[in-house]
């Protein structure tokens, strides 16, 4: 080794400069070869993006024509479909046209037959009906009662249209199962107590509710939610009711009908109806059936052949009339593919432009690869030839090195026996690279052992701890399953005690319902014959409130009899009392301008007014009738009192001719001085009555004009807010929610109800909402009323605590969209997906060194 180490050195020497050049050419052959590499791969890549992009080139030009041949296509198809749409809407209105006019004409003969023919037992009819339904709801326990009975319209202005929706189906009996409406059938023909419709619950077939028609249109409202039932009753009255709408108007009856086309039954508020298959039924008037009645009552037989056949020939004209027409909603199914074919050629349109574009791109990045190639080929090949050349000095370098060595070391390898020296390094340096890896892997062995050892031990220490516990756990168990056994038993023997007490309280309620039953029909009963006795008290006292007001006009015509004769000194027989008691003023009567300041005080003073003073107001005058004749007494006097003023006024003018009063100037000038007073009293009362009243009717008027302008925001806000806090990816149009008064012209003096329905729920009440449900319905309602007249913050305290994640995401969302510097949260929660999209946080903690609260604020925006 020290020979080889001193040859080596003496060879280090000699090749100092040799290895030196070599170090540098290799390094600079190395930056030429990544150098190469380099500009290699970049030219690659272009070249195999040039050919994507003319495959894809290709792949687009064809889709290009085939979009265009398409969009060509699609116009033509378009063009037809819209002429074959004229053509339909012209066929459609000529033939609407004579389905109305038949229809009318069928309708007058239809009310004209059920005057002649109907009408005169309805009222027996009705009470038959009566008393078949109480015979069966005392026989059978399933009987709820008519339809009739069983609701309620929402408001007075509902009656007309519902009562016309249900029609037939007014009288139908509503039943549990179809086995008691059988038994009821069988018991009414046992009985011969007439005929009855019956609605079983279990087995009758109802359609399902379109909730499209919930929030169609404002004016329009399913039947079914302007009644209010029971909800145990609710398939019977969406059996009865179906799909059919209510409207406030005709007008916007014939805008969903005609102008939306939808196949749906129309009731407006005035009784008009449009069927689904359009036609139009209205018209109804008392005087024309009363007429009609009349006209019956003469000639019944002859009339109503008459208008029998008149009905066949209608029936007959609008069954051809039907015929006639298309075949399926045609107008529907043209508009809906015109409206496909328009979003089709829509979305072609825009795709052949998205193309065109594309293809655009395209050409322009193919022109941009072939420029960088040609820019980059030159580079490559002087690149090329560079490596080629620092390759070539590499092996020169490497040779002369080499010849110097084996000079060098010329017997230092004959004596080994090896070729040159570089054969010897390399067996040495592979001998030394064996040894490391040796001892290596000899000391990693060694590490692994000891650590596994180690692990071992403390699983075995482990092992031990869980057996000991478990053995501890088993005799634990043991103990307590001894002691649930006798736990057991002692209740087995309660629950057999308590069964038997269950038992007998079981048999004491049937006794008492039996015994409530018997009451309660004795209670029913009881009712009736008080209702009975309350209708006749109630028409008792119209009686005597008529003739309180004919006493009470009767003492005014006495006292103005009474107050001219002392005005006039005119001489009254008096069986009592005197004519200077009657004061020349009656207080007990108002002037027209005070009764409409406090009306019902001056009615409630006029009702016991006349009576009173007649009484007790002092002066107690009793006129002496005696000198009358019998028949002056019987006539009412008003031909008597005629002729008596007209002689008066004889005997008056007679006087004046005679001779004046002296003192009755005098008397004037008094009652002249106390008219003038009176007047000018009565004028100042009826003025400050008047400006009250006018303050009154401003005060009402801007009353009304806020509440109505809050209203009408509020109620058109409302369905948007909601739908907002409710829409998602699986129902985007969200929920629906709105506002109704319960007394639309007063509106002040009662309710609003608001109705939210979540979405793919059907109408309930709020009352029967989720408090998840109610939260986002309040929210919405506070939103809507805050759009109003805005308020610069809000205070959310946990508004969140009963939704779940999605609901509390879509309220951060919505609050997120809507804050700004005018509109700001401040929102209080627990919850995680409510406060990570806030733009800023702030914490609350106790500072226990200081003992107070202190506050963090981290901005996350």
């Amino acid at each position: 080794m020290a020979e080889y180490s001193r040859k080596r050195e003496a060879a280090n020497k000699k090749t100092v400069n040799e290895k030196q050049r070599l170090v540098n050419v290799r390094r600079q052959e190395k930056t030429c070869r990544e150098s190469t590499h380099r500009l290699k791969e970049k030219m690659e890549d272009l070249d195999r993006r040039r050919k994507q992009l003319e495959e894809e080139k290709m792949a687009v030009s064809d889709q290009k024509e085939k979009v265009g041949s398409y969009v060509t296509q699609l116009n033509a198809d378009l063009e037809a479909a819209r002429k074959e749409l004229e053509a339909a809407v012209a066929e459609r209105n000529s033939i609407n046209q004579q389905e109305t006019q038949y229809n009318r004409e069928l309708q007058e003969t239809l009310n004209k037959l059920t005057v002649a023919s109907v009408d005169q037992r309805e009222s027996e009819r009705e009470q038959k009906m009566k008393e078949c339904l109480e015979s069966l709801k005392r026989v059978f326990s399933g009987v709820h009662g008519r339809l009739l009975d069983l609701f309620t319209p929402s408001q007075r202005k509902y009656a007309v249209p519902v009562s016309i929706i249900l029609g037939r189906n007014m009288d139908a009996i509503i039943v549990d199962q179809q086995k008691t409406a059988i038994e009821c059938i069988q018991y009414i023909r046992e009985q011969r107590l007439g005929h009855a419709t019956f609605i079983p619950l279990d087995t009758i077939v109802v359609k399902p509710i379109n909730d499209k028609y919930r929030s169609f249109m404002k004016g329009a409202r399913l039947a079914i939610d302007v009644i209010t039932y029971n909800d145990k009753l609710e398939r019977a009255f969406q059996y009865a009711c179906g799909n059919t709408l209510v409207c406030d108007t005709l007008e916007i009856a014939k805008y969903i009908c005609y102008e939306k086309n939808q196949q749906v039954k129309a009731v407006t508020l005035d009784g008009t109806i449009i069927h689904k298959s359009g036609l139009v039924t209205g018209g109804h008037s008392d005087d024309i059936l009363t007429g009609a009645k009349r006209v019956a009552e003469k000639r019944r037989a002859d009339n109503i052949d008459e208008l029998r056949r008149q009905r066949d020939d209608l029936l007959s004209k609008l069954n051809n009339l039907s015929k006639s027409k298309r075949r399926g909603n045609f107008e529907e199914q043209k508009k809906s593919e015109i409206s496909g074919l328009e979003s089709r050629l829509k979305f072609s349109q825009e795709e052949l432009s998205v193309i065109t574009r594309k293809l655009e791109s395209i050409n322009s990045e193919l022109n941009f690869i072939a420029s960088e190639t040609n820019e980059l080929q030159p580079r490559w090949r002087k690149a090329h030839s560079d490596l080629t050349n620092f390759e070539n000095q590499i092996t020169q370098l490497e040779n002369t090195i080499h010849s110097i060595e084996d000079t060098i070391f010329e017997d230092f390898c004959a004596k080994i026996q090896v070729a040159n020296i570089r054969e010897y390094e390399q067996r040495q340096l592979q001998l030394a690279q064996e040894m490391a890896e040796k001892r290596l892997k000899f000391t990693t062995l060694k590490s692994r052992l000891q650590n596994q050892l180690k692990f071992e031990s403390e699983q075995r220490k482990e092992a031990e701890d869980r057996l000991n516990k478990l053995e501890a756990a088993i005799k634990n168990d043991t103990e307590r399953l001894t002691q649930l056994g006798q736990e057991k038993e002692q209740l087995l023997r309660d629950k057999k005690l308590i069964s038997d007490q269950i038992a007998e309280a079981q048999n004491a309620l049937n006794e008492i319902k039996e015994s409530f039953d018997e009451k309660t029909d004795a209670v029913n009963v009881a009712k009736r014959k008080l209702s009975q006795i309350t209708k006749e008290i109630e028409r008792m006292m119209k009686e005597i409130v008529n003739k309180e007001s004919d006493i009470e006009k009767l003492e005014a015509d006495q006292f103005s009899i009474f107050r001219k004769c002392k005005l006039e000194e005119i001489h009254l027989p008096l069986e009592r009392g005197s004519l200077d008691d009657i004061p020349i003023k009656d207080s007990r009567f108002q002037d027209d301008d005070e009764m409409d300041i406090d009306e019902d005080d001056v009615l409630s003073s006029n009702r016991a007014g006349p009576s009173s003073a007649a009484t007790g107001s002092g002066w107690n005058v009793q006129v002496d009738y005696s000198s009358l004749t019998d028949d002056l007494k019987e006539n009412d006097g008003i031909e008597i009192a005629n002729e008596f003023e007209k002689k008066l006024d004889e005997k008056s003018a007679k006087m004046e001719e005679i001779a004046p009063i002296l003192k009755a100037i005098e008397r004037l000038d008094g009652i002249e001085q106390r008219l003038h007073d009176t007047e000018k009293e009565f004028d100042s009362a009826r003025r400050e009555a008047k400006t009250a009243k006018d303050r009154f009717n401003n005060v009402k008027q801007k009353r009304c004009k806020r509440f109505r302008a809050a209203y009408d925001h509020i109620e058109k806000n409302i369905d948007r807010i909601y739908k907002d806090l409710t829409k998602s990816r699986s129902f985007p149009l969200g929920g629906t929610a709105y506002l109704s008064l319960e007394d639309n012209e007063e509106p002040y003096l009662d309710g609003v109800k608001y109705h939210a329905m979540p979405p793919m729920k059907r109408f309930r009440d709020m009352e029967q909402l989720s408090g998840g449900e109610k939260t986002m319905a309040a929210l919405a309602l506070l939103f809507a009323i805050h759009s109003y007249q805005p308020s610069p913050f809000f205070v959310l305290d946990e508004v969140d605590a009963a939704l779940d994640n999605t609901n509390v995401g879509k309220i951060a969302n919505y609050i997120r969209e809507h804050a700004s510097d005018t509109f700001q949260f401040i929102v209080i929660s627990l919850k995680s997906t409510l406060y990570e999209k806030a733009q800023a946080l702030v914490g609350i903690y106790r500072d226990q060194e200081v003992n107070s609260s202190k506050t963090l604020t981290l901005q996350l925006d």
